[in-house]
């Protein structure tokens, strides 16, 4: 029944009465003089089943997990015992380090991007990662690596950087409690996972965190990892570039716009939770909200979609517009952080001007919520030739006159739009519905 509506989920209350152990999970005493049935020491596990549900839907999420390596993803130093000497595998005790990774392997088939940071002789931990027989996570599992003698903290910063995510989506995994306590106090916004000190409880403090719990998964979730193998190879050959342009242009970029339907709702839904660099007004909505709004006459709720020559990036983009007394107001413009900087903004934004004019718009008008985190999406409607209107407390309020044209798309991309009368496609680099 819950499948069949939009944003509802269900917590297996059943099953969680039967991992904690159905006879001591009501107490009768308790329930007969003050109608209350669960025994007290089961209330924390219900307290932490809830969490699962609510850290998600409140945005409090972690994209990325930053793990140590000696005494975390393996038993023993590499520096010292070698790689023979470490222990890692099947049988105890180093199957309790091969069941954390495991766990970590778990966490990125489900989008969380791994990464390390490590106080390590580099060749020394590569060799472990290449070809200690017990890995079974890989240099191609990782993200991001950082393994040196530098602080731990500023090696998370560098990640985070790396990946283009704010510090407050990582989570820390290391064993050693003061250098926990030493990214905890430096980086206070970053997730420090405190592990128990036997190593075999270590993978059940790893998915126990709420931080890590999606309520659904979409297909870019599943591809996270591979979409940041490829955005390093872009980086390196964007390096190779004289200018932005030409590197636009050698990347022969590709974009599909559309509104809101059935294999795209989650997907937006869950861009709207959890974007905050590309976010002009950090609204979050939820699958049913979005399904409402998409349903509301002089509203449009529409996606993009990109890919260029080294691969697919998925649906990276959203547009939540409505029409009101001859102006297009902006409610939502977001974009993930995987296409900053490749004009893909401005694709979606001339799109969304061209829309406007043809229902008899002539205006374009929107909020910018500055945030902590939302720096990067600062200059966008002064960079696209909007005025600014108003500036208060809550923001800054900006109009574009369409009179004067919708804004023009780069050159370089090939766009594609698709409408309800279907798919709109052109030899030329830029389409039109």
């Amino acid at each position: 029944m819950a499948r069949e509506v939009g944003g509802v989920y269900v917590m297996d209350y059943d099953a969680l009465i039967a991992r904690h152990g159905r006879l001591r999970w009501q107490d009768d005493r308790k329930w007969l003089t003050a109608r209350m049935p669960i025994a007290a020491d089961h209330l924390i596990y219900l307290s932490r089943e809830w969490l699962r549900f609510l850290v998600p839907l409140a945005g409090k999420i972690a994209k990325a997990l930053v793990v140590d390596l000696d005494n975390t993803l393996w038993g023993g130093v590499i520096g010292e015992d070698g790689i023979n000497g470490i222990r890692l595998g099947s049988e105890y005790p180093g199957a309790a380090y091969q069941e954390l990774q495991r766990a970590m392997l778990d966490l990125s088939r489900r989008g969380i991007l791994l990464a390390i940071c490590s106080k390590n002789n580099l060749d020394d931990a590569m060799e472990a990662l290449e070809k200690h027989p017990g890995m079974l996570l890989r240099p191609k599992h990782f993200s991001a690596m950082r393994v040196n003698w530098s602080d731990k903290s500023q090696g998370i910063r560098e990640i985070a950087e790396e990946l283009n995510i704010g510090i407050e989506s990582i989570a820390f995994l290391d064993d050693s409690p003061f250098e926990r306590e030493l990214v905890r106090s430096a980086l206070s916004e970053v997730t420090v996972i405190d592990l128990p000190e036997d190593p075999l409880q270590y993978a059940a403090a790893l998915r126990e965190c709420p931080v890590f719990e999606r309520l659904k998964l979409s297909a870019e979730d599943g591809q996270r990892a591979d979409f940041y193998s490829k955005e390093r190879e872009r980086v390196q050959a964007e390096q190779t570039f004289r200018s932005k342009e030409d590197f636009y242009r050698f990347l022969r970029q590709e974009a599909e716009i559309a509104p809101v339907d059935a294999s795209s709702l989650a997907r937006i839904a869950q861009l709207t939770q959890k974007t905050n660099q590309f976010n002009l007004t950090t609204r979050r909505y939820t699958e049913l909200q979005i399904s409402e709004m998409a349903e509301r006459p002089g509203w449009q709720v529409l996606s993009i979609r990109v890919r260029d020559r080294f691969g697919d990036h998925g649906l990276v983009g959203v547009a939540i517009t409505h029409d009101e007394q001859g102006s297009c107001e902006i409610d939502t413009f977001l974009l993930s952080c995987r296409v900053i900087g490749r004009t893909i903004e401005t694709t979606l934004l001339s799109n969304i001007s061209e829309r406007a004019l043809e229902r008899g718009q002539e205006k374009l008008c929107g909020w910018f919520t500055r945030t902590k985190k939302n720096a990067p999406a600062g200059e966008f409607y002064s960079r696209h030739g909007f005025e600014l209107m108003k500036q208060n407390a809550e923001g800054s309020y900006w109009t574009l006159d369409l009179k004067r044209g919708p804004i023009a798309c780069p050159e370089w991309t090939k766009l594609t739009v698709i409408t309800n009368g279907g798919k709109v496609e052109s030899d030329s680099i830029r389409t039109n519905s």
